[in-house]
């Protein structure tokens, strides 16, 4: 596995910078050295790598006042679901329906 890396990382730096001429010959290379089809090396690991952006956090829709009687009808609600699941009832029972 060391060796696979080390071999990606060496074309990795080649590939970006050779012909398109060069680049299949390198594919063909690589591939046979790692045992990957021609697709695998062209879209993983000699594509540059890209920086992944940091997520910020979603705003809360909801104060504390709010999420406290929401969290106890959430846990009634899914009481009451486990509780018809454990009988056997699916959710078009529940509502009055058949399944």
């Amino acid at each position: 596995m060391a060796r696979r890396e080390a071999v990606t990382k060496q074309m990795a730096t080649r590939y970006a910078t050779a012909a398109k001429k060069d680049e299949g010959l390198m594919l063909d290379k690589l591939c046979a050295l790692t045992g990957w089809t021609r697709r695998h090396p062209r879209r993983a690991p000699l594509a540059p790598a890209t920086p992944t952006l940091a997520r910020t956090p979603r705003p809360r829709i909801h104060d504390e006042e709010v999420l406290e009687p929401l969290r106890s009808d959430w846990a009634t609600f899914g009481a009451l679901a486990r509780a018809a699941d454990s009988r056997g009832e699916t959710a078009a029972h529940r509502v009055g329906r058949e399944a």
